[in-house]
């Protein structure tokens, strides 16, 4: 029980000083890093950095800003037709200059050429659960402070 507790609020305090570092701004700051070799790879990175720019509650901000990363691997799922689809692992992490990364969670899946912008839309929605499950875990450590 102590682990988890410390885990709350280790990640409550990242969470507080992400967002006192960014009041001013209403929309969080996320940052994607990505390695993707492969053509659908690249548009499915290209995508999602897109959607993030067209989200009213996150903003795309460069690697060295404090905030939600989430990086992105792609591998061609079939090696003799890499245009056909990709393999992606995608990992997000809660992040400030002065605390070490928080991991937070990750998934492993693949994506069709064809289906490029749904899955993007997809990373960018689960992106915005994990903030706002993670400002809900912020508000209930306040609150049982207060």
């Amino acid at each position: 029980m102590k682990t988890g507790l410390s885990f709350v609020l280790i990640v409550a305090m990242a969470l507080l000083f992400v967002q006192s570092a960014h009041a001013k701004e209403d929309r969080f700051p996320v940052s994607v890093d990505a390695t993707a070799d492969d053509m659908v790879g690249r548009r499915l990175v290209y995508k999602v950095k897109e959607e993030l720019r067209r989200s009213a509650s996150m903003r795309l901000v460069d690697s060295d800003e404090a905030g939600m990363r989430l990086f992105l691997v792609t591998l061609p799922r079939f090696p003799d037709d890499p245009s056909l689809s990709t393999v992606f692992s995608a990992v997000w992490t809660l992040e400030h200059d002065f605390i070490y990364p928080v991991y937070i969670t990750s998934v492993v899946g693949y994506c069709g050429g064809n289906i490029v912008e749904s899955q993007a839309e997809s990373l960018v929605a689960q992106t915005d659960k994990v903030i706002s499950d993670l400002k809900s875990v912020l508000k209930a450590v306040r609150n049982t402070t207060d």
